[in-house]
């Protein structure tokens, strides 16, 4: 069967679906009242729409800004106190949050090296902060949720890097110790 005979029957089948003979004329409403035509003043109507949201969606993120700033300043370092002391400090400034494992964008794995001997590892984004570290662990980990403890690379602590993200501070595919005080 060519083309045009498979369109054909196709058409017949539908009209016999709709019980119209093929012989009986066919007609065409082209009346525009049953049409909505956009004039001037939608136009305007939409835009300005469109300009409330735009302006909603930057407020948004600026209050974004605002909160990641605040974030970071709660966490200023003292350089007269031990990273001991900071690290008692912080501990309830910090938040028990376990966010839901990336699964696209640029991650890196972090192995952390728990005080029992065990292991775990995570991914996370390169760009998340040190901070999100601290919090995963006294999300994840019980006995971290009472107890203040530092994060270790290579015997170095990451107290004083909260507000670095894990590419600045060079943490990318690191093993990290926890460590109670």
């Amino acid at each position: 069967m060519t083309e045009d005979e498979q369109i054909k029957a196709a058409i017949e089948m539908s009209m016999k679906d709709q019980n119209i003979k093929s012989n009986e004329p066919i007609t065409i409403d082209d009346d525009d009242d049953d049409y909505n035509f956009i004039d001037e003043d939608d136009v305007e109507d939409f835009e300005s729409i469109n300009e409330s949201d735009n302006e909603q969606k930057q407020e948004n993120k600026n209050k974004m800004k605002e909160k990641e700033k605040e974030k970071e300043e709660t966490f200023e370092i003292d350089p007269s106190l031990s990273k001991e002391e900071l690290c008692e400090n912080f501990h309830s400034k910090f938040k028990a949050v376990v966010n839901p494992e990336p699964t696209s964008g640029d991650t890196t794995d972090i192995q952390f090296r728990l005080p029992d001997g065990k292991r775990m590892v995570r991914s996370f984004l390169v760009t998340d902060k040190v901070l999100v570290l601290f919090e995963y662990i006294k999300g994840s980990i019980p006995e971290a949720k009472d107890q203040p403890f530092d994060l270790l690379n290579f015997r170095e602590s990451l107290i004083d890097k909260l507000s670095q993200t894990l590419h600045e501070a060079n943490l990318e595919d690191s093993a990290i110790s926890v460590s109670y005080i």
